[in-house]
């Protein structure tokens, strides 16, 4: 019986971050609904590519975990604090392009080419 305890312990923060991801999408859809076409197939454009960078993300991240777990069952603290380094690290240099504002329109140009 603790394990099912701990299981939903574990569990429900991760089923918690779905849910309000999904309700992001469908709140945007939802108050952009009334202005249009151009404008829902807009949010639904940018809301792809908030779903990519967030699998990329969780991709970097759950990678990293992996290391963690094992560096930190070796008792290998230097291990563990390059590997947490190189994990932020690489997920903040992915994260650079997404905060410049030409950055969607000239990945949506590289890819109709």
């Amino acid at each position: 019986m603790e394990i099912y305890k701990r299981i939903i312990r574990i569990a429900f923060p991760i089923a918690l971050q779905q849910v309000i991801f999904t309700s992001v999408n469908f709140v945007d859809t939802l108050m952009i609904g009334l202005l249009g076409e151009v404008a829902i197939a807009s949010v639904g454009l940018s809301n792809q590519f908030f779903f990519l960078y967030n699998l990329i993300l969780f991709g970097l991240v759950s990678g990293g975990g992996i290391f963690f777990a094992q560096y930190w069952g070796k008792k290998d603290e230097d291990g563990l604090s390059r590997s947490v380094a190189l994990t932020i690290l690489s997920s903040l240099l992915f994260s650079i392009p997404f905060f410049y504002e030409n950055s969607a329109r000239t990945l949506s140009n590289l890819l109709e080419r």
